[in-house]
């Protein structure tokens, strides 16, 4: 095919689908124009006809490595030392195998026997394995993610099939096909890393039964490949991971290009006290456009045009399912898949160190320049108009990247018709599309710079030890990476000289790095070659020095000393290590002095707070009068890490330790400004310890009491001023729960009106519910028809968290007080399994009586306003009143529900279903959870972060609760979306109009 040809290819498939959506558009789908012919299938390029489809940065090519039938569905892949090319080939994607038959997932062994670059030999090395997502090479074979299990698979007799079949680890969650376990790679400290993905799962070692299963819910993981030891780490994607030349690891999900686990490291379970509200970084947004060339899909034209008819009359048609973006026909980033950090030989110097992320819903691969940012990485465009890769094949799939033996870039393409989970697309359109289509189709490709930097590098599979040893300062990691694997596969001590003459004295920063590790595997890192190593002029070799010499820093007497003076590291990032690891110093007095150094430091940094609070489990106390007397709180920008070490000392329940804090938290050494803040610290740090601060304020001295009331006094009249600062009067009003009930009764009763902000409502009913005092469940439903949604949510929350108050509650809605159809399903899901018979039973007579309209009569009594002109300027006013407490809109409203930044591009019909009926299907990061804490409150809300010691509940207004997980009693999902049901209560079709209206005109 030439290139006008193809040109005109592309163009009539544009003009195709360009007449598609003008015939939706006009024919309303009429009845007598059949859907089929709405949906052409635009059909499947040959290989070498692939090629030319696709457009690329200026001097780089595509290459086709392997094509059907050499390989089909391939989504990860890894080399050996032969070069040989192990693909995961996912043939059953999106469904699991059918009941009672074999999977069809296999493993591929490719070979380059003649070496030109195209894999000629092909040969199924296993068969029967389900959803192969990950593969990282050991001893001869090959560890592959098949969830639920992690599998070794080898070679023994050389027929290129695998004759061993062991099942390592076994517990993998496999709920949903997008979102497996998946991306085997190795680490820098020989240990093999994955993303559990959103399936999570209970995982042990196959065999196992007597040990307790590690949780990898919203969680890494990674596992020795000798001891088989499996660890959980904070933080994980839906498909993707990967490393950096240090050893920092990426992941991503489908609307994040890049994240940064910041804790990369098992740390933060060490102190149960330590709450931490986030553990990624998300380096780029995930609202960037997408520029794709290819056109977009039939199908979803036609889904976006028509969605609310399939939603009312299909099943699986959920709306509240979808993020913002994910209805949009083109433009949005909503498939991001594998990542990998470009760390060959072969491109530009500007590429290394870039990412590149498969995106193959628009059929594109999207670069992204990463930098440093503290101690975690930004990353960006690098064009405003293109993608590094496109191409103008619907068919082409990207969905993973990794680096070659040759310094290039490989790209995974399943090459299917379809890519999407099937329950997303309306039933009518589905029965006339091959979910399949392509299921006997795959392509690998190679991205290759036109002027190679350097040449090419020996096979390492029949390499001396010293030639492995060499192959270290490699320029491709990938020579690197595995010439480690093979030393510390074959254990030969004899490396152990070179690779210390090679940590000394190298030049490559990066070979000195993979000499350390490889040594460490062998042995051979005696006290010398650590001081060699702390010592070294990178950042990034001293701070894995740092985190190797932990295990042995009370046994090595030159290396503590050495590691305590690294405090004052000038890179962030080895201070950082530095802060988790002198959690493991025996000379406790030393290590705290070191830790408050960084601290006085790095104060501001949230990530340094994390890493040095987890070190002091029980010494919080000591760093808190180490800081004071380098008068670092004089500050007030230092509150933050002040407000953590308060609330960790509470947190312990130490008796002699809380005065003492309280005594220096009221003191002339904090500035006055800064009290209140840290007595909301203390207090939020009591009650995950089980204790209360008006308790602890009553045995204080007369003095410190009477300062306190002083505070308190003030804290009173500032709530009622609303000439305060947002901020400083929502500390006055948070503040108040801590005072007496009758001093504040009235002052916090009387901010509960319409007049306020939702901000200062909300802190107000909290600040009531903190009062075990009978008047509260009658101050909260004697005003609750003046609330507004948001405040009337948090209002149910502190009615249900405590037995009387929620009986209270509930026989107002049975005497006709309040309305049932206020309590959303979530909240009437709760009252109906609540651990009290009494309530239950109450809470079965009211609901049992409720006659609820059904959703599909609520949203066609509704849909007059989709013809009725709307107002947008009146909508902004509504979306204020009714949806600001949740959603974030341009510079309006709360981060709690999805971002609608991009709702634009949904119809106004498919908006209607999404408000008025929001449980149709929820997606998993805005579930309802329920938690019980060991005290009996209950708490609710979407999990906005979560932890190896703590997790973070989100509601309405941004109202959060962390939670240490030392003081659950229970916790589970409630099945629900947060989004309550019945808006339609407070806004009339005509406001709905404006709604709409404002929604799709506002950018």
């Amino acid at each position: 095919m030439n290139q006008f040809t193809r040109r005109t290819l592309v163009i009539l498939q544009c003009i195709v689908v360009l007449l598609l959506a003008t015939s939706i558009a006009s024919s309303g789908l009429a009845e007598d124009k059949s859907l089929k012919e709405l949906l052409p299938r635009l059909k499947p390029l040959e290989p070498q006809d692939a090629l030319k489809s696709f457009r690329i940065e200026r001097g780089f090519r595509m290459e086709l490595v392997a094509a059907e039938p050499d390989v089909v569905d391939p989504i990860a892949l890894a080399f050996d030392e032969h070069r040989r090319m192990y693909v995961c080939e996912d043939r059953d994607y999106p469904f699991p195998a059918e009941e009672g038959q074999p999977p069809l997932g296999r493993v591929r062994l490719l070979e380059d026997e003649d070496r030109d670059g195209h894999y000629e030999r092909s040969t199924v090395f296993a068969e029967n394995v389900h959803w192969p997502s990950g593969a990282a090479c050991w001893k001869g074979g090959v560890f592959i993610a098949a969830p639920p299990q992690i599998l070794y698979l080898k070679d023994t007799n050389g027929d290129r099939k695998a004759d061993v079949r062991q099942v390592v680890f076994e517990g993998f969650g496999t709920a949903a096909a997008e979102d497996i376990m998946n991306n085997l790679k190795w680490g820098l400290d020989n240990r093999i890393y994955g993303a559990a993905s959103y399936n999570g799962g209970e995982v042990r070692r196959e065999g196992d039964d007597r040990s307790k299963p590690i949780s990898v819910r919203g969680a890494s993981f990674r596992f020795d490949p000798v001891a088989f030891q499996l660890d959980q780490l904070p933080g994980t994607g839906d498909f993707g991971n990967c490393f950096d030349d240090w050893g920092n690891r990426f992941v991503s999900n489908a609307g994040q290009l890049l994240m940064h686990p910041v804790y990369g490291e098992p740390y933060l379970g060490r102190n149960p006290h330590l709450t931490v509200r986030d553990v990624l970084h998300r380096s780029a947004s995930a609202k960037r456009d997408m520029f794709s060339i290819s056109p977009p899909e039939p199908w979803r034209v036609v889904r976006k045009r028509f969605w609310e008819r399939w939603v009312d009359t299909t099943r699986d048609m959920r709306a509240s399912r979808f993020s913002d973006a994910e209805l949009a026909e083109r433009g949005f980033v909503t498939g991001a898949a594998g990542v990998a950090i470009y760390r060959g030989s072969k491109f530009p110097r500007e590429y290394d160190g870039n990412s590149f992320t498969a995106e193959p819903a628009g059929n594109v691969v999207i670069r992204l320049r990463v930098q440093p940012s503290g101690v975690t990485f930004d990353a960006f465009p690098t064009s405003s108009e293109r993608e590094f890769l496109a191409s103008t094949d619907n068919w082409f799939r990207p969905v993973n990247v990794a680096n070659g033996p040759d310094g290039c870039l490989y790209i995974c393409d399943m090459y299917r018709e379809l890519i999407e989970d099937p329950s997303a697309i309306p039933d009518d359109i589905l029965k006339l599309m091959d979910v399949a289509s392509g299921r006997d189709r795959g392509r690998i490709y190679r991205i290759v710079f036109d002027t190679e930097r350097d040449s090419e590098t020996p096979l390492l599979s029949d390499a001396s030890t010293a030639q492995l040893v060499a192959a270290l300062s490699d320029t491709n990691a990938w020579t690197r990476e595995t010439a480690q694997r093979l030393l510390v596969e074959r254990q030969d001590r004899s490396a152990v000289s070179a690779l210390r003459t090679l940590l000394a004295h190298s030049e490559m920063p990066q070979a000195r790095l993979h000499a350390l590790w490889t040594n460490e595997a062998l042995g051979g890192n005696d006290e010398t070659t650590l001081l060699t190593a702390l010592g070294d002029r990178h950042p990034a070799v001293r701070e894995h020095a740092v985190r190797i010499a932990e295990r042995r820093m009370n046994s090595l007497p030159t290396v503590c000393p050495k590691i305590l003076e690294m405090a004052q590291d000038e890179a962030p990032r080895v201070r950082y290590q530095v802060a988790f690891t002198l959690g493991e110093c025996a000379d406790r007095n030393a290590a705290i002095d070191a830790l408050a150094t960084i601290a006085a430091r790095d104060a501001k940094d949230p990530y340094f707070q994390a890493a040095v609070l987890s070190s002091v489990p029980a010494e919080a106390d000591k760093l808190l009068a180490a800081l004071a007397k380098q008068n670092v709180f004089a500050r007030t920008e230092n509150d933050a890490l002040l407000g953590q070490l308060i609330g960790a000392i509470a947190s312990r329940g130490d008796k002699a330790e809380i005065d003492g804090t309280i005594a220096f938290a009221t003191s002339n050494q904090i500035p006055a400004d800064s009290t209140r803040s840290i007595l909301l610290s203390m207090a939020a740090g009591l009650a995950r310890g089980g204790a209360a601060l008006r308790t602890v304020i009553a045995r204080q001295p007369h003095e410190v009491r009477n300062h306190i009331a002083a505070i308190l006094d003030r804290a009173r009249a500032d709530a009622s001023d609303d000439r305060i600062a947002g901020g400083d009067r929502l500390e006055a009003v948070q503040l108040l729960r801590y005072s007496d009930w009758t001093k504040v009764s009235e002052a916090l009763a009387s901010l509960l009106t319409a007049h306020e902000p939702a901000t200062i409502q909300v802190a107000a009913v909290q600040s009531l519910s903190a009062f075990d005092n009978a008047e509260v469940a009658s101050r909260l439903i004697d005003g609750w028809r003046g609330l507004s949604p948001a405040v009337r949510s948090e209002a149910a929350e502190a009615l249900l968290s405590r037995p009387v108050r929620a009986a209270a509650l509930l026989k107002a809605v049975r005497d006709g007080g309040i309305p049932a159809g206020d309590l959303d399903p979530a909240r009437q899901e709760a009252f109906l399994n609540h651990r009290d018979a009494e309530i239950r039973a109450l809470a079965a007579e009211v609901f049992g009586q409720i006659s609820r309209p059904t959703r599909s009569k609520v949203v066609e009594a509704y849909r007059a306003s989709l013809e009725q002109p709307g107002d947008a300027g009146r909508g902004a006013a509504v979306f204020q009143a009714r949806c600001a407490a949740c959603h974030a809109r341009s510079n309006d409203g709360k981060q709690v529900g999805p971002d609608l930044a991009t709702v634009q591009n949904r119809s106004p019909e498919q908006l209607l279903l999404q408000i008025l009926d929001p449980n149709r299907e929820v997606k998993p990061q805005y579930l309802n959870y329920q938690a019980m804490t060991d005290e009996g409150r209950i708490l609710s809300g979407i999990i906005a972060a979560e932890s190896e010691s703590s997790l973070t509940l989100r509601r309405a207004e941004g109202a959060e609760d962390v939670i240490a997980r030392q003081t659950l009693e229970s916790f589970k999902s409630s099945g629900l979306s947060l989004m309550p049901e019945g808006l339609e209560q407070n806004i009339n079709p005509q406001q709905m109009a404006d709604l709409l209206r404002y929604l799709q005109t506002m950018k």
